[in-house]
């Protein structure tokens, strides 16, 4: 058997993949905690490492949505924006009362007023969200148009047709506009969303991915 010389590239990236685990395991090793009698050691608990794995949980379902939105036609998606608008409707009295714990919250905190002014839902605002949900129910449906047609020398046709991207991850500041504004534009296109809005919008986020999900 004719066994080549290592690079010097693999030999860096073997001492690199050797070191990690040996760290690791030293990580393991100093993280042990004297458990109950059996002797187990229990780790203490990593809050970053449970962001981690809702993060990936959340990327997993959104995935699995992906697929569900890809087969949908366009009368099912259009009844979901339309019944987003009258949720949202429904709850605005509770979509503003959780959007004024926010802004309180803020400007306590020492929020500037131009990120104050961006945070704020009033019910002009709403109406404006619920306006902007029907337009985009009125839309024709993006999926499936025919975009170009070409032959190859060869006589193969080649059609490029529309279709969803399946999943679109977006990070976004004090706006909870936002919130239903890319939802409702990614529902109609079949994609499924992967939002992380600002922690100072957080109570007014929760009330609207909740009356979304309805």
């Amino acid at each position: 058997r004719v066994r080549c010389p290592e690079s010097g590239f693999v030999r860096r990236l073997r001492g690199l993949v050797g070191g990690s685990e040996r760290r690791r395991r030293a990580c393991v090793h100093e993280d042990r905690r004297p458990g109950g009698d059996d002797g187990v050691g229990v780790r203490p608990e990593r809050p970053e490492l449970d962001a981690g794995r809702a993060r990936r949980g959340g990327a997993r379902k959104a995935r699995l949505a992906a697929r569900s939105l890809r087969g949908s036609d366009y009368q099912t998606r259009r009844a979901a924006l339309l019944a987003i608008a009258a949720e949202i409707e429904s709850a605005r009295v509770e979509i503003l009362a959780a959007n004024k714990e926010d802004v309180d919250r803020e400007r306590a905190a020492g929020l500037n007023e131009a990120l104050l002014d961006r945070l704020l839902l009033n019910d002009a605002r709403i109406s404006g969200i619920i306006g902007g949900t029907k337009k985009v129910a009125a839309l024709a449906d993006p999926l499936g148009k025919i975009i170009n047609t070409r032959t190859l020398e060869n006589g193969l046709k080649l059609t490029q047709v529309s279709v969803p991207f399946g999943v679109v991850g977006m990070i976004y500041e004090a706006r909870p506009n936002v919130t239903v504004d890319a939802a409702v534009i990614l529902l109609m296109s079949g994609n499924a969303a992967l939002m992380r809005g600002s922690s100072t919008a957080r109570c007014s986020n929760e009330v609207l991915v909740r009356v979304i999900k309805k």
